[in-house]
């Protein structure tokens, strides 16, 4: 064999040689590679679980918070357009249910006060016209036309009162008397008056409201006169007037 075979055949070995480690290089470096995204896809995947798991325990305490606030509000809407009983009325932010009936013996401490000049003459919650003059009152809960009861606490007082009109709505003052009836009861001067409001029973529109009169005293029968003679010969029949003696 030359030479210049001998070269031939150590270039060969030598490129060949070089082809394996290019080859080998390549595998190595496919290999890392897919070691690196082996890796990457498992972090991945793990990172998933992780993730999935966080974001269903933060629905959970969403959902949580929003059922919790749906049914406050639905309390509180409940609370705020709770419907008032049949025949209630509300003054100044205050809710008053009238009391459909009551019985005798029902009785209220509290204030009494008087009203006039200002309503004479205007309706009253029942329909009448309100006269100052006449022994009526108004009250908040009782049915109108009941009659009662009202007894000053200071003297011991009483006097009756239908009640015909809604009233009053001032602090603790449980009943609002007619000039008449606050006259009658000592109660015009001061303004107020700690009472007690006894119910009688149901009144009625034709109960006389005015203040009573005091019935006229009996007067004894006059002792007859000795010296009073019938016929009277001075008096004159027709003329009805005693004749002057001459």
């Amino acid at each position: 064999m030359g030479r210049s075979s001998f070269h031939a055949v150590l270039s060969l070995i030598d490129r060949l040689s070089r082809e394996g480690s290019r080859s080998s290089c390549l595998i190595d470096t496919l290999t890392h590679s897919t070691s690196i995204w082996y890796k990457i896809i498992c972090n991945y995947r793990f990172l998933r679980i992780i993730t999935t798991c966080l974001i269903m325990k933060l629905l959970q305490y969403i959902i949580f918070i929003v059922l919790i606030a749906i049914l406050s509000g639905c309390g509180h809407t409940t609370a705020l357009h709770k419907k008032a009983p049949p025949g209630s009325y509300t003054i100044k932010g205050k809710t008053y249910s009238p009391l459909k009936q009551v019985r005798p013996g029902f009785f209220q401490d509290g204030i009494a006060s008087w009203y006039g000049p200002g309503f004479h003459g205007k309706k009253t919650a029942s329909g009448e016209v309100y006269d100052m003059h006449g022994m009526t009152a108004a009250h908040s809960v009782l049915p109108l036309n009941t009659v009662v009861k009202v007894a000053n606490l200071k003297t011991g007082k009483e006097i009756v009162v239908r009640v015909n009109d809604r009233g009053p709505f001032v602090g603790e003052r449980v009943i609002d008397l007619s000039l008449a009836a606050a006259r009658e009861l000592g109660i015009v001067e001061p303004g107020t008056m700690p009472v007690r409001v006894s119910v009688i029973g149901p009144g009625d529109t034709r109960l006389a409201s005015r203040v009573p009169v005091p019935s006229a005293a009996k007067k004894s029968p006059r002792a007859p006169n000795p010296y009073y003679k019938t016929p009277n010969p001075y008096y004159k029949k027709g003329a009805k007037r005693l004749l002057a003696l001459r």
